[in-house]
């Protein structure tokens, strides 16, 4: 799940270079997730270094993960445009079925995005919302 988590901010910073409108740089990424569980969730606000290589990545594959983990990803629509991305994918992780819905805006240098997902495991469903937003704040060092 964590890694899934990592490639979505991936793809919401870099799903805007596809259309030629980002500037590859240094972004504050911050998430926030909600959960039907009561267990609290701390937001994150974390630095990243985007360069071109990111962004010219399919963000279909970014998300579509095989990695080992046991998290088998497919992205079942995808569509970008005009400022705007929409995407849902289904994975099977290790611990059961989960279904994604993203939507999000973008510009030159920033993004906002909110992901709906529904966890299916052990005969127990969870909710959770993660709301990412991003801002360039500079170049890259080095």
């Amino acid at each position: 799940m964590r890694q899934i988590i990592g490639a979505l901010l991936i793809v919401c910073a870099g799903v805007a270079r596809a259309a030629d409108t980002p500037t590859p740089g240094l972004y504050s990424v911050y998430l926030e997730m909600e959960s039907s569980l009561p267990i609290p969730v701390a937001p994150q606000t974390v630095t990243q270094c985007y360069t071109e290589e990111h962004f010219d990545q399919d963000p279909t594959k970014i998300v579509a993960l095989q990695d080992g983990s046991g998290d088998d990803c497919e992205v079942i629509s995808y569509s970008m445009g005009d400022g705007v991305m929409a995407m849902q994918m289904l994975c099977q992780t290790g611990a059961g079925e989960m279904a994604m819905v993203t939507e999000g805006t973008y510009d030159d240098d920033s993004f906002a995005f909110v992901s709906r997902m529904e966890v299916q495991a052990q005969g127990m469903t969870m909710e959770m919302t993660a709301n990412n937003r991003g801002t360039r704040v500079g170049d890259c060092e080095g």
